[in-house]
Formats: structure tokens, C-alpha cells, sequence
């Protein structure tokens, strides 16, 4: 009778096919997954530059004819170098997993081996691809972290920038919602340097939201309005534009391995950003730490087995990640308060 572990050792169970498997886990969840904001982008190295020109743009004085022309200003040049994190979970197939299993023949029982792998793969990524949604999250907040808090990457240090805020006074009796509403969306069209975008996006905390969503411009906005997109009649959580802004709400939220609680968008907080940008977000993924994915286009998973232990009790299997999503533009991020 062939052997459990002797399994692994068929091509199903190598780092190709196995790294194909674990990247056809539909990734179901996250909103900022769901809404496509960051740009895959597959690097063959452990770090990423981005050379940032800082291009002048002024009025150009007149001067007589024939006279000298005013020097040209040329805008300055830098790089930033970003080294990407690497996220890795490991877990074991054991015998247990796979005993008592009636089969017919070893093919059955690849079958079976095969499943119970998948299955601990589709574990792995479900963790790893929330961890990846917490760091776009972070990205959009100015601040990369790591699962206990750490910063992994201050986009406001690095760029030497300090994040605009605009306060919307929800809670002040006769404010209106029309000049912050103004401010944002002037401020983010101005820091945009060149990029386009399709709409602003307002991501909103639940705290936000009910403060928002009940202020009495909105309700006299839509006082009258009749068609089925109604905020005073309708669940519009998931989006409804004002002021040319759409507005969502946001709950993601994550928890630690000590139990700690992590809000992606902090409590009676909103986060503005613009939609439909070419190049402003991107999500870099870089090679796995394997001989065979050494210098190659990185993927956003990978997995791969490791040697079975002395005994021959259980298989180790491993998954792992190396993400770094980017804001090259973080003056375009505006943080509502209230």
C-alpha cells in the first residue's frame, strides 16, 4: 500500500503547482480589494524605487524683444526606496488528516490528499489576503502597519508632508456641509499633479456615517427627492453620492493574534481619496524567499511544502505573502473630522 506522505512527492504537491493552486483562492474579501483602488504591480526584487520629479510650473514674466529670456526652473528629481515586508504562515498535514479515507485506489487518495491541502491553503490566504487589505488600509491612512501596531512605512515622514484635514462639524448646530465638502474636493484636484480621477470617494466610520447621514443638509437635499437611491428611505450604506462625492461606509476591521481589535478607518472618522486614477495607488508583490522564484516577477501568494518531519507524521506546508501597496500622491488623502 503506498504510503500517505509518498503522496507529496507527485507534481500536484510542487512549489509551481501549488503556488498556481493557492492564487486561484478567489479573493472575496475587502472593499478596497472589491473596488480595484491599487494597481497590481509584480517586481522581480526585494525593494522598490520611485523616482519622483517635482515638476515647476509658474508664470513666465515678459520681457522686451531681444532682451534675455527668464531662466528656466527646472523641477528637482529624487528616489524613494521602499523595501517590501514578507508575511509567512506555516501549518501540517499530518496522517490524522488524511486517515480512515476510502479510496480505491491511489488516485482516489491524491484526490483526497490534494483537497485537504487546498483546503488548509484557502485558510492561509483568507489570513494573509486580510492582511493585505489592512495594508492598503494603512496605505490610505498615510501609515503601513504591522499587525501589532509598528509602523512598516510613514508615507507622511517619507514625503515630508503633513496630511490635510478638514473639519465637518457634524456635531455643531446650523454647520453646513457645502464648504468642507468644497475644501476636499478642491484640495484633492490641486495635489492630483497631473493625474486624472473619476469621482472622490469618502470612506466613512460607522461614527461618521450616522452623524452624516442624519445631518439636516442631507435631509433637506433629499426632502423631495423621489427616485429609489434615497438616503432618508433607503440602506445607502454601501454608497450614494453628495455634493459629487460618494460617499460609503466603512467597517473593515481586523484582529491580532493577542486579541487586539485593529479599525481600518478610525471611530467618528472618514477618509477622502480620489477613484479612477492611472498610477497613484499601486500594490507591489515581490519574489517568495524560494530558490525558484528568486529574481522572477513576485506574485501575491505563494506556497510551497517543506520536509516531512523525522518521523514521517507530518508534512509542513507553507504560504506567504510580500506586498507593499504605495500612495505616490499622499497629498490627494484627506481626513475628515468632526
Amino acid at each position: 500500500m503506498e504510503h500517505v506522505l509518498d503522496i507529496f512527492n507527485n507534481d500536484a504537491f510542487n512549489v509551481v503547482s501549488m503556488t498556481s493552486a493557492i492564487n486561484k483562492v478567489p479573493n472575496t474579501f475587502g472593499l478596497l480589494n472589491q473596488l480595484g483602488i491599487f494597481k497590481p504591480v509584480p517586481v522581480d526584487t526585494t525593494m522598490v524605487g520611485i523616482e519622483i520629479s517635482e515638476g515647476v510650473i509658474n508664470l513666465v514674466p515678459s520681457s522686451e524683444r531681444g532682451a534675455p529670456g527668464t531662466p528656466n526652473k527646472r523641477g528637482s528629481r529624487n528616489m524613494r526606496y521602499f523595501k517590501l515586508p514578507h508575511f509567512a504562515l506555516e501549518d501540517n498535514v499530518t496522517a490524522d488528516d488524511v486517515q480512515n479515507i476510502r479510496a480505491f485506489g491511489s488516485g482516489s487518495k491524491l484526490l483526497a490528499v490534494a483537497s485537504k491541502v487546498l483546503e488548509v491553503q484557502m485558510q492561509m490566504a483568507r489570513k494573509l489576503y486580510l492582511t493585505m487589505e489592512f495594508m492598503k488600509n494603512g496605505a490610505l491612512n498615510g501609515q503601513i502597519l504591522d499587525s501589532d501596531g509598528t509602523v512598516i512605512l510613514d508615507l507622511w515622514e517619507l514625503f515630508g508632508i503633513t496630511q490635510k484635514e478638514v473639519n465637518f462639524e457634524l456635531a455643531v448646530e446650523g454647520a453646513n456641509l457645502i464648504e468642507p465638502c468644497l475644501d476636499v474636493k478642491e484640495h484633492v484636484e490641486l495635489h492630483l499633479k497631473g493625474e486624472n480621477m473619476t469621482e472622490l470617494l469618502a470612506l466613512c466610520s460607522p461614527g461618521w456615517w450616522r452623524k452624516f447621514i442624519t445631518h439636516p443638509d442631507v435631509a433637506e437635499a433629499y426632502k423631495y427627492y423621489a427616485h429609489s437611491v434615497n438616503p432618508l428611505t433607503s440602506d445607502v450604506r454601501s454608497g450614494f453620492k453628495h455634493q459629487d462625492i460618494l460617499w460609503r461606509e466603512y467597517l473593515g476591521q481586523a484582529t491580532t493574534h493577542d486579541g487586539t481589535v485593529r479599525y481600518f478607518i478610525p471611530p467618528n472618522g472618514c477618509l477622502f481619496l480620489p477613484l479612477g486614477t492611472f498610477d497613484t495607488f499601486e500594490e507591489n508583490f515581490g519574489p517568495a524567499d524560494y530558490l525558484e522564484a528568486a529574481n522572477t516577477p513576485g506574485l501575491p501568494l505563494y506556497s510551497k511544502l517543506g520536509r516531512p518531519d523525522k518521523f514521517g507524521k507530518g508534512q509542513p506546508i507553507e504560504a506567504q505573502t510580500n506586498p507593499l501597496p504605495i500612495v505616490k500622491r499622499p497629498e490627494v488623502l484627506v481626513k475628515g473630522t468632526f
